[in-house]
């Protein structure tokens, strides 16, 4: 029974691992409506040729689906039947609703099998001869849920002259996009899965990671499967890391950014290597930092008729479009409207990479503005925010039951410090037993000095 409780765990720990890195299979995979695009031959510069292409998935090579009709707009050679055992072309996500207009994104390119020319994958085909098995067709398919939540890249071998193609390397992420504040931890999902059986006694895999962004990249983070070490470590490295026990075990590539900064916005992009193939898949990550803002003066006084100038400070956002409005509601809360006479200063860059910017209001109260409010509300990023502060008018009414006691209480402790500081002041003038004859040369005053302030001397 101990055994078999054991084993029951490490199965129930396995199907974890593998749910939680693949996308989950169905019983019914999707049909994909992709393009089929290709070079045409001798063009320069070159051109691109496009053809309508059907893929139907399948997890196994004998399943049955609903393929024997395909459109009569589609050539027959540009008709596939996938089969992909380990799943990600079988995503939930990559279903297509009938009638639905928007449908996954799918293209279908041609592919040559070659050793990589990078120095960390370089051992993965140091045999230098090629295995017979590459002798195929191959394509290479890049596909995209029109919800964004998963995007597959796919290496798929098709035996010449025939439509049943094979997933040997499938590479996929959950995050085709991902957001993320300042200070916070980012991670970037990719995994990826090989076709049971493929790979050769002593291969091994190679991942890398890699950041563009308009124009310019740099290696991010690379990893030989194979010899188990880091390759090519840079200065960014520091600020990413990888579970590698989890990448051997169930195919998890994510990349774990510790501390984002306005400068890891951009493409990131996850390549996995094998012996004469790679499949790479992209994601964006945006950073999004929303602005803080800061009304001044507050509080708000101003006598009737005197112009007087409001200040809305938005500060610490990124990226760099932001809305600003101007909101005026009076006291009773009718006759609410937007303010359009307001000026807006230049950006201003902060340190740390994001934005600062103010909005300047300049209005003239009348006295039947008392209470009324005014709002600064930002829009950044479809988001808004809301700083408010109300407008008092001097003498627009009479005083309230608060500002008499505070008058008051201002009034009784200004009596106390006087008659205090007169009494110090007859202690230290004169001597304690003085204080009590009534015929002293002291002041008369100082008769009714308290008995506990007789006895200190100065």
């Amino acid at each position: 029974m101990p055994e078999i409780s054991t084993i029951c765990k490490l199965a129930f720990i396995a199907l974890i691992c593998s749910s939680y890195m693949a996308p989950p299979v169905l019983s019914v995979c999707p049909v994909l409506d992709c393009w089929y695009v290709k070079e045409k031959p001798g063009s320069f510069p070159s051109a691109m040729t496009q053809e309508k292409s059907l893929l139907y998935i399948r997890t196994s090579a004998d399943q049955t689906g609903p393929e024997q009709n395909h459109p009569a707009d589609i050539d027959p050679k540009r008709v596939y039947h996938v089969s992909d055992p380990a799943g990600p072309l079988c995503s939930s996500s990559l279903l297509t609703v009938e009638g639905a207009v928007e449908k996954p994104q799918c293209e279908i390119n041609p592919f040559t099998p070659q050793p990589a020319h990078v120095d960390w994958s370089l051992s993965l085909t140091s045999g230098g001869v090629s295995p017979a098995r590459l002798g195929a067709d191959w394509l290479s398919t890049s596909i995209t849920a029109h919800k964004g939540d998963i995007g597959v890249s796919s290496i798929l071998r098709v035996p010449t002259a025939t439509g049943q193609a094979t997933a040997v390397l499938s590479v996929f992420s959950h995050t085709p996009v991902l957001r993320s504040r300042l200070g916070r931890a980012a991670r970037l999902d990719c995994g990826f899965s090989v076709l049971p059986g493929w790979q050769e006694p002593g291969s091994g895999f190679a991942v890398e990671w890699r950041y563009q962004f308009r124009g310019e990249g740099r290696l991010v983070y690379a990893y030989n499967g194979q010899t188990d070490r880091l390759e090519e470590r840079s200065a960014q490295q520091e600020e990413a890391s990888m579970d590698l026990e989890a990448l051997h075990q169930t195919g998890n590539a994510s990349l774990l950014l510790h501390n984002v900064d306005v400068h890891h916005g951009g493409t990131y992009i996850c390549t996995v290597y094998l012996p004469y193939i790679l499949a790479q898949v992209a994601m964006e990550l945006e950073v999004i930092e929303p602005p803080r803002l800061s009304l001044f003066p507050s509080p708000l006084w101003s006598p009737p008729g005197r112009p007087v100038q409001l200040s809305c400070e938005m500060s610490g956002f990124y990226p760099l479009d932001v809305g600003v409005q101007w909101l005026w509601r009076p006291a009773g809360g009718a006759g609410v409207r937007y303010l359009p006479e307001a000026q807006l200063s230049g950006h201003t860059q902060n340190p740390d990479g994001t934005y600062s910017q103010t909005s300047f209001l300049r209005v003239t109260p009348e006295s039947g503005d008392h209470q009324g409010q005014y709002s600064c509300i930002a829009t950044h990023l479809g988001a808004s925010y809301r700083k408010t502060v109300t407008l008092h008018i001097a003498g627009a009414s009479g005083p309230s039951i608060e500002d008499a006691i505070g008058l008051f209480v201002v009034a009784f402790l200004l009596y106390g410090l006087l008659k205090l500081g007169s009494w110090l002041f007859c202690v230290k003038a004169c001597p304690a037993v003085e204080i009590d004859k009534s015929e002293s040369e002291c002041l008369p005053l100082c008769s009714r000095v308290p008995w506990w302030l007789k006895s200190f001397h100065f």
